[in-house]
């Protein structure tokens, strides 16, 4: 557990930085809360599956 945890901060700034990469080349193709939605229903998913693997 304590291995997961020195990986958190490192996973915060690749989640942010990706983002912002998304964002930039989603926006032409797509409306805004589209995108947003989409956004974060996948991240919905990521935590439920985090959630469910780590306890």
């Amino acid at each position: 557990m304590h291995s997961i945890k020195r990986f958190i901060p490192a996973s915060f700034v690749v989640l942010w930085a990706t983002g912002f990469i998304g964002a930039r080349y989603a926006m032409p193709w797509a409306e805004p809360f589209t995108f947003l939605a989409i956004r974060f229903v996948l991240a919905a998913i990521l935590f439920a599956g985090l959630t469910l693997l780590l306890g």
